[in-house]
């Protein structure tokens, strides 16, 4: 963080001033999020945690039950390993990267029995960006490894940009992270149009969200909750999560292609798992 010698510097001269509290309006609908605002020490943030049975109307989709660990080793071609698992998901201002590019949802979901628990938490104004990055710090502290799409390539380096911006000298804890998006372009190459996780839920899982905000009106929504306008935040939440819950319907219909392959590239992306699983001999 900024010395405090420099901060003070900064205010006599007249650049930097003292943060005052966000401004949250009531009239544009801010009191209709679902959640409730927690506190950190570094002040508030907001929060929500949603518990998901399979069956759920909108998620029907979700698999009756968590995949075993054995199974989800030898698809994502890695040793299998103890601990809990959360899904990631964000929403930023842009697909960009930069100083600029503010992240201001996180959202995780994990299998508590034979539920999933979604729990996100919300960034409503800049000034509450250090409570949020600390309250998902915390988060993480609860899981060994992560599961995402193209979370290597984006959630995480964008997560760590903004902590590492924010100050803090703790990063992510480092542990293992099943990206499914290299994993459904091995077993789908070719199949669809693209491999994004819009178009393998509408094609390849023949699930069709109803009344679900796109992802690219998000940043939209956010912006106009900073201008004080008319905003649709609580949709923006509710898009994240189904991003969340889409990631275990995903990997299981992934796992029965890796069962029952049905297209040749599907065949040599099981037979390449099984291989390095042991499942199969090697050549």
């Amino acid at each position: 963080m900024m010395p405090s010698s420099l901060q003070a510097r900064l205010r006599r001269l007249g650049v930097l001033h003292a943060p005052s509290a966000p401004v949250l309006r009531s009239d544009v609908g801010i009191s209709d999020l679902p959640g409730h605002e927690i506190e950190t020490p570094h002040g508030p943030c907001w929060f929500r945690e949603w518990r998901v049975a399979p069956g759920t109307e909108g998620v029907a989709l979700l698999p009756n039950c968590e995949a075993s660990e054995a199974e989800r080793s030898v698809l994502h071609r890695r040793p299998p390993r103890s601990g809990a698992r959360v899904a990631f998901d964000t929403e930023t201002t842009s697909l960009n990267s930069g100083a600029g590019v503010h992240v201001f949802l996180m959202g995780f979901a994990a299998w508590d029995g034979a539920v999933v628990c979604v729990r996100q938490f919300l960034m409503r104004s800049p000034l509450e960006e250090a409570a949020m990055l600390h309250a998902v710090q915390q988060e993480l502290h609860r899981y060994g490894a992560m599961l995402s799409f193209c979370g290597r390539g984006f959630d995480v380096p964008r997560t760590k940009d903004r902590l590492s911006l924010a100050g803090f000298s703790r990063s992510l804890p480092v542990f293992p992270h099943d990206d499914l998006a290299p994993v459904a372009r091995r077993f789908l190459k070719g199949r669809y149009s693209d491999c994004r996780l819009k178009t393998l839920e509408s094609q390849f899982l023949g699930f069709q969200r109803v009344d679900d905000l796109p992802g690219a009106e998000c940043p939209r929504e956010w912006f106009a909750l900073q201008r004080g306008q008319p905003h649709r935040m609580a949709a923006v939440m509710h898009h994240n999560a189904l991003d969340l819950l889409s990631l275990f319907s995903l990997e299981h219909g992934l796992l029965r292609e890796l069962a029952n392959p049905t297209t040749p590239s599907a065949m040599i992306a099981a037979a390449t798992c099984l291989r390095e699983a042991g499942v199969v001999p090697r050549d």
